[in-house]
């Protein structure tokens, strides 16, 4: 999943790309837009928000600039080529194409989001746990949400720079994550045995130690740390 810092480096690609660069073409595959035709219009800004990625365009001539607004979801991107390049990837999935004279943007899968953005898997298993909070807690029980979030903030601006992420503050291979990837071997803190879920949409990693559940919560069926990959299997602290 696309986290926060790689939407913003990707911004910062498109933008080195496109900024000041006027689309010759383009062909956007999402019903709402499929009208529309934005051959003419100049790129202003390549701008990222949290998992948001946000294309500024300036009108040919006279009338309302343009944001293209575009959300990565579970598995999109923003792939850049040149013209003539054959595209790599499965076809189907395309949602929007840029063109200029000589690059061409596509983006992949496509999603919007109305939550929180910015926090995919990998930062939302290693906030958890540095809160000390059980994964499945209502957000309505979090004792201090405005600081979940202020961490959330300085783990995204910390790894926006570069191409390691590390929540752990190590970025040797196989030590930049605490509980993410890590299912069966010891938690970095207290030495337990870190436990992997299925339950719900993602996969979760919690310490059980360090993150307990609350009285009376029922069972989270595990998983058998074997059935997935180590965090160096997963490419964790590699940004695509």
């Amino acid at each position: 999943m696309p986290e926060g810092d790689t939407i913003f480096r990707t911004a910062r690609a498109l933008g080195r790309a496109f900024t000041g660069r006027t689309l010759t073409g383009s062909d956007l595959r999402v019903p709402a837009l499929a009208t529309t035709a934005l051959a003419g219009w100049t790129v202003v800004e390549s701008a990222s928000r949290g998992k948001h990625l946000l294309l500024r365009l300036r009108p040919p001539t006279t009338g309302q600039p343009l944001t293209l607004h575009s959300h990565l979801g579970m598995d999109g991107s923003w792939r850049l080529y040149r013209v003539g390049e054959r595209w790599r990837g499965p076809g189907y999935t395309v949602r929007a194409v840029l063109r200029t004279t000589d690059t061409v943007a596509v983006g992949w899968a496509l999603r919007d989001q109305r939550n929180l953005a910015g926090i995919g898997n990998i930062y939302c298993c290693e906030l958890l746990f540095l809160r000390g909070l059980w994964p499945w807690t209502p957000v309505g029980q979090v004792a201090d949400l405005p600081g979940l979030v202020a961490l959330a903030h300085r783990l995204l601006r910390a790894n926006r720079d570069r191409p390691i992420r590390s929540t752990t503050g190590a970025l040797r291979r196989g030590h930049t994550t605490y509980v993410y990837g890590r299912g069966g071997a010891p938690c970095r803190r207290c030495g337990h045995e870190i436990r992997v879920s299925s339950a719900g949409e993602r996969v979760t990693f919690w310490c059980p130690h360090c993150q307990p559940a609350p009285l009376g919560a029922p069972p989270v069926p595990e998983r058998h740390p074997a059935a997935g990959a180590t965090a160096d299997q997963l490419g964790v602290g590699r940004s695509p």
